[in-house]
């Protein structure tokens, strides 16, 4: 045992004709700092080879940073399934007294968080076990515990970043 990192020599990483997955929950028409990043590590890959897909929660369209045409951008939510708007945060999110809106209090309920998540879960798992990606990376803490689960049982690798 040599205590650092493990080395993989599996062929399936190694660049050229990897099938690498990105998930993130939102992507369509945002220019936040994590979806450039992704798209610039997506371009990356796809110059060095590899066939990238990126699956994403919101309605079907394109990221707002510009990707290489040979990578897949597939929404993942079912047409009858509504965007909900996203929770205020910062300030915003706080109520009378400085105290959290009851949309942010933790710990929610696991039924409440399964009720919101399911959908997601379940759709990402049918794509992920469709295109067994030769990895998978997750972007964003909201696209994380899901992609995890969704991935779970399929020897599908899943990277996670924030």
């Amino acid at each position: 045992m040599s205590g650092g990192p493990e080395r993989r020599d599996d062929a399936r990483f190694a660049g050229a004709n990897a099938r690498v997955a990105f998930v993130i929950k939102a992507l369509v028409g945002r220019a936040g700092g994590a979806e450039k990043v992704l798209c610039n590590a997506a371009n990356a890959l796809a110059d060095a080879g590899a066939r990238v897909t990126i699956y994403h929660g919101d309605e079907p369209g394109r990221p707002f940073f510009a990707l290489r045409s040979s990578i897949d951008v597939i929404s993942v939510r079912p047409k009858d399934r509504p965007i909900r708007a996203a929770a205020p945060s910062g300030a915003a999110a706080l109520g009378p007294g400085g105290r959290l809106s009851a949309r942010h209090r933790f710990p929610r309920s696991l039924l409440t968080w399964w009720r919101e998540h399911a959908w997601w879960i379940a759709a990402l798992r049918r794509f992920l076990r469709a295109a067994r990606p030769d990895v998978v990376i997750a972007f964003q803490p909201s696209a994380t515990t899901d992609t995890l689960i969704a991935a779970a049982g399929t020897g599908i690798p899943v990277v996670v970043s924030l």
